[in-house]
């Protein structure tokens, strides 16, 4: 008789019920990770696509006693905001003057600030319909706390304020902390961009970078202010 090695007991043999029974859960994870794929696969864009709308905070445009827009804002947006100020919706236009970039520095580009004045005047704002607030501002934080100073001294009540789709959380957030206590309600509202759209915003590389800044923009936020 064949002898095992010392100090191992002698090998059992495993029971044929035992074999099926492990093979029966094998079978089973098989059969729940192929179903996870498939379904994966196919309700995907359903999900993405839900979890974008839930993300997104809807605002409508409505009467206001500003709009707010920053001077390095793109040009849809900026558009946008003319045009809420030509249906009426609010009086005057309040600029925040954005950081100076390098270019601007160099002489090789015109700083934004001159750049949307001198399409202000072009579109027929006259100085008193236009403010500009602030100086070298680089964040939303800045520019709120820019806004709430400004807003306090010239008895503003009400504020529109355009953003990108999947910024609107954090910019509603902000305005909570910061300019609801000087007494302004903010009507934050998101304006289509031409990048991307909220609706398949996985399938471009700008749609996907603003997602991605905001997962890593809100929670900074939510710390540091």
């Amino acid at each position: 008789m064949r002898s095992t090695s010392l100090g191992d007991p002698p090998a059992s043999p495993v029971k044929p019920g035992a074999l099926g029974l492990r093979w029966r859960w094998l079978r089973r994870l098989l059969l729940a990770a192929l179903l996870t794929c498939l379904l994966g696969g196919l309700l995907h864009r359903p999900l993405l696509r839900a979890f974008a709308r839930a993300w997104v905070i809807e605002g409508q445009a409505g009467e206001a006693d500003v709009i707010v827009m920053s001077t390095g804002v793109r040009e849809h947006m900026f558009q946008q905001c003319l045009v809420w100020h030509r249906a009426g919706l609010a009086p005057r236009l309040v600029l925040t003057d954005a950081e100076t970039r390098q270019t601007d520095r160099a002489g090789i580009t015109e700083p934004m600030r001159e750049v949307r004045l001198r399409q202000l005047r072009v579109a027929g704002l006259t100085e008193d319909a236009v403010a500009v607030i602030g100086h070298e501002i680089s964040c939303l934080h800045e520019e709120f706390a820019a806004l709430a100073d400004w807003a306090r001294t010239n008895h503003v009540r009400r504020v529109l304020l355009p953003t990108d789709p999947f910024a609107t959380r954090r910019v509603q957030w902000l305005s909570e902390r910061m300019l609801k206590p000087a007494g302004v309600e903010a009507r934050v509202v998101p304006l289509d961009v031409p990048d991307y759209t909220v609706e398949e915003w996985w399938r471009k590389e700008a749609g996907l970078i603003a997602f991605e800044n905001e997962w890593v923009l809100l929670p900074f936020y939510w710390a540091r202010y």
